[in-house]
């Protein structure tokens, strides 16, 4: 428990690993996925497309 001002602050262990895990997999979704859709892509094409 951690006081801030006239606030009390309480982070539990699971809200911590809750989203630590949210986090991760918002990582993975807008990371991951458009990298492998870019992967299949031709370069040349793709710079043409620009």
């Amino acid at each position: 428990m951690t006081h801030w001002g006239e606030w009390t602050l309480l982070l539990d262990q699971d809200s911590i690993w809750a989203a630590s895990w949210v986090c991760a997999l918002i990582g993975v979704v807008f990371g991951v996925f458009p990298a492998i859709k870019a992967s299949k892509l031709d370069p040349m094409e793709a710079l043409t497309i620009e």
